[in-house]
């Protein structure tokens, strides 16, 4: 008798699913509106839609429908419906969100969900799932909570076995993207000890912006880092700039656009002295790779080493950086797998590592409105072997960062017997850049571009 009576009324009830939005039909059973999960709706449970008994007559906002009585419940505690989720792109877990990086995980792994925080849009940014017993989190753009399908090919090859995750470039209220960059490259010790003067040079040129060395190839850094001793012992001992409040506002005072720039894999003397384990070992000396002044690379690899370079990156980024740069995001130009002990414990290709890299950075800058740039060697551009001997390769660095910066100098390209390229500058750089738009058709929303341009010659 009383559930007769409740069917005859409206009640209030719940959208559930495990989607984000559920999908509204009208009595001729088309789809005219999508409701989100969470949100309250009145349901009259007495009246069906004819033909389609599983669905029942609702209101919300003022409006009469129906959905299925499978997407409807009495309490908020049973909104979210997924069981399990998939991983459809590599990636690790964390032990919290944006915690520390941990068990990684592979495309098609399945997960079981145990919990995850529905957003006013339905989606759940961060899933808490069980991984080997313990909670772990997982962002969802590198899940779904349907079983994927092979693998679609994005690359040609010999890429075609590299993973693509299509995304949007992203432009933040509080650091709205600019196209209208022009900067000056600062080295750290010259930030530290004379930044004046470039301020003056951009107020009295067409330049509006300054590249400042965060992380020294030294791994000097610019400013103390809470945390870094956690990573790197001494590196907050020699920080260069002691009042970096005060420096901050003198730049933001003259409305100067800030990129920090971090050289990630080479030279952090500090960091490999905390971590030795984590250079690169030639296998004929077993000892560290280094280049001609004795800077020893680190390996790319290293888990470790990503926490502390984002560290430093988010740090900057509550300083009020507008956009962080990754300089030395690769392999060493001479890395050979013959030769060199990259420290490959995941059993990655180096593409895969520069990528993983950078995916990670991205996620943890632009959860706090900072954009993200790579700096590249051009000759990535036009051959495969040294896109694959130091990491980088275009197209997939340009599917994840924000801007694409290309170390275009003339006096770096290899002359020939009838042409050098440091004698024909504007050429060079054409020739360069114009390939680089055509390696862009691969994907959708590629990088913007902003080059590395040359102010002298070799």
């Amino acid at each position: 008798m009383w559930k007769s009576i409740l069917e005859t009324k409206y009640v209030t009830r719940y959208v559930v699913s495990k989607y984000p939005k559920v999908d509204v039909f009208n009595a001729n059973n088309e789809i005219i509106d999508s409701i989100i999960r969470g949100e309250e709706i009145e349901v009259l449970y007495s009246e069906r839609m004819p033909n389609d008994d599983t669905k029942v007559k609702v209101k919300y906002n003022d409006k009469e429908a129906y959905i299925s009585i499978s997407n409807i419940a009495e309490s908020r505690d049973k909104v979210r419906q997924e069981e399990t989720v998939y991983v459809t792109h590599f990636t690790h877990l964390r032990d919290k969100e944006y915690g520390n990086l941990k068990e990684p995980v592979y495309y098609g792994e399945e997960l079981k969900v145990i919990g995850g925080d529905i957003q006013s849009d339905g989606e759940i940014k961060w899933y808490q799932v069980e991984y080997n017993e313990e909670p772990r989190y997982i962002l969802n753009k590198y899940v779904s909570v349907d079983k994927p399908g092979p693998k679609k090919t994005v690359f040609p090859a010999p890429f075609e076995y590299l993973e693509y995750l299509e995304r949007d470039l992203k432009d933040y209220p509080r650091n709205p993207r600019r196209d209208d960059i022009k900067a000056f490259y600062v080295s750290g010790p010259m930030a530290s000890t004379n930044i004046d003067k470039y301020i003056n040079l951009v107020k009295k040129t067409e330049a509006n912006a300054l590249v400042v060395d965060i992380k020294h190839d030294s791994g000097k850094l610019l400013f103390e880092v809470p945390g870094a001793e956690k990573y790197a012992k001494d590196a907050n001992k020699n920080a260069l700039v002691k009042d970096i409040n005060t420096f901050m506002k003198k730049l933001k005072d003259n409305d100067i656009y800030l990129t920090g720039r971090i050289v990630t894999f080479k030279g952090d003397q500090y960091f490999y002295e905390s971590n030795p384990e984590s250079a690169v070992i030639r296998k004929d000396t077993g000892k560290p790779h280094t280049d001609k002044w004795g800077s020893v690379y680190l390996s790319p690899h290293n888990r470790k080493l990503w926490e502390y370079n984002l560290l430093i990156a988010k740090e900057a980024a509550r300083l009020g950086f507008n956009e962080i740069q990754f300089d030395y995001v690769r392999f060493s130009e001479g890395s050979k797998d013959a030769v060199h002990d990259n420290k490959n414990i995941y059993e990655e290709t180096k593409v895969e590592t520069i990528g993983r890299f950078l995916d990670y950075a991205y996620d943890e800058l632009s959860n706090l409105g900072v954009y993200v740039a790579a700096d590249m060697f051009p000759t990535v551009l036009f051959s495969d072997y040294d896109a694959n001997t130091i990491g980088q390769y275009y197209p997939l660095v340009a599917s994840i960062v924000d801007y694409s910066s290309l170390m275009v100098y003339p006096s770096h390209y290899a002359p020939t017997d009838t042409y050098n390229p440091d004698f024909d500058p504007c050429g060079t750089v054409n020739r360069t850049m114009k390939k680089a738009f055509e390696l862009d058709k691969l994907i959708e929303h590629p990088a913007e571009q902003r080059p590395w341009i040359q102010a002298f010659s070799l």
